[in-house]
């Protein structure tokens, strides 16, 4: 739908007067967030401590 500038608009129109983005849009964002560089940089960089044991990146399923 926001391929096109009246599309863009039509989208803002709908949702202007939400408190949150529909779902399928905070969905979409959230996915483009996990498939950015940034997001895998902070992945592999961060450490984790659980149980007293310090871990460097990846994920920790609780």
């Amino acid at each position: 739908m926001s391929s096109t500038q009246l599309g863009e608009m039509l989208k803002q129109a709908q949702t202007a007067q939400l408190s949150h983005p529909v779902p399928v849009l905070r969905a979409r964002e959230i996915d483009r967030w996990a498939s950015s560089k940034d997001y895998e940089s902070l992945v592999q960089n961060r450490s984790v401590c659980y149980d007293g044991e310090t871990q460097k990146g990846g994920w920790r399923n609780w």
